[in-house]
């Protein structure tokens, strides 16, 4: 402020702390910049996944085909159609018929889980009799069940009880449950296949008296390439995939695959899915 002749006779003015906003616009530029870069990486994980299962299933067709030409190849020099086998030369092909057939499956595991990753399961849902289906697995396992001495009780309601599922994938489905039910029940024990209908869903179980799950693993059970060490697991094998692609399927169907287990004593699995109307 100045006097009439010009001079200084006062000052004015204000002071601002501004060491907070410059904090603040500091942080928003870092926050603005990490964005960038989540956003870049979740791109490149993206990227990086979309190969993978491309890889995955490129890599699954190209290998299932000679596979499969060497099943055929050793099943008919089996049968004797490069003339006659001596016992020594059968027990050899009958290994490498049984070291192939497991490498099919490992290769049909990864191209149904390389699928089911990339979105390409499209369903062909219809209206199915649960109990009818169950029943067909159970005796397409027959065999198992006989060479394992274990007992298989069937409860199916005298009323057909349907829902709308993929038939094929539903089937693979059971198979994959009562297989392991099978797999993991010592000889001699019992195993129970059942369907229930409620007001709203179609339940289907699978009971064993096999080896059981422990409560800290049985969140383990549906993810990828995830085995539990049990007494039967080095016996039985596996690819750890069969309970990760049953789990997407019955997603995809809109449903529920639940497990309970006690560890010793046996587990349950439960799928539940809507009703046909």
């Amino acid at each position: 402020m100045r006097n009439k002749k010009g001079k200084i006779i006062k000052w004015i003015g204000s002071n601002t702390d501004i060491e907070s906003a410059k904090r603040t616009q500091t942080r928003t530029k870092q926050l603005e910049e990490l964005n960038a870069t989540l956003k870049q990486q979740k791109d490149q994980l993206i990227e990086l996944n979309e190969a993978k299962d491309d890889f995955i299933s490129l890599a699954s067709h190209q290998l299932r085909t000679p596979a499969t030409g060497v099943k055929q190849y050793l099943g008919m020099v089996l049968e004797g159609y490069a003339g006659e086998v001596t016992a020594a030369q059968r027990k050899m092909l009958e290994r490498a018929d049984l070291s192939n057939e497991r490498q099919i499956i490992i290769i049909n595991d990864l191209l149904k889980v390389a699928q089911v990753d990339a979105g390409k399961v499209h369903l062909s849902k219809q209206s199915i009799s649960m109990g009818a289906m169950l029943e067909q697995v159970r005796n397409d396992l027959d065999s198992k069940f006989r060479d394992r001495n274990q007992n298989v009780t069937l409860i199916i309601p005298k009323d057909e009880v349907s829902a709308c599922v993929d038939e094929a994938r539903m089937r693979m489905v059971l198979d994959n449950l009562i297989d392991n039910a099978s797999k993991y029940t010592p000889h001699g024990k019992n195993i129970e296949l059942g369907v229930s209908r409620g007001p709203k869903t179609v339940t289907v179980w699978v009971r064993d008296e096999g080896v059981g799950i422990a409560a800290e693993d049985t969140d383990k059970l549906f993810r990828k390439f995830s085995r539990l060490d049990n007494p039967l697991s080095v016996l039985v094998g596996g690819t750890g995939l069969g309970l990760y692609w049953a789990k997407k399927i019955i997603d995809l169907h809109g449903g529920s695959l639940l497990v309970a287990s006690i560890l010793g004593v046996g587990t349950t699995f439960t799928i539940a899915i809507d009703c046909d109307e």
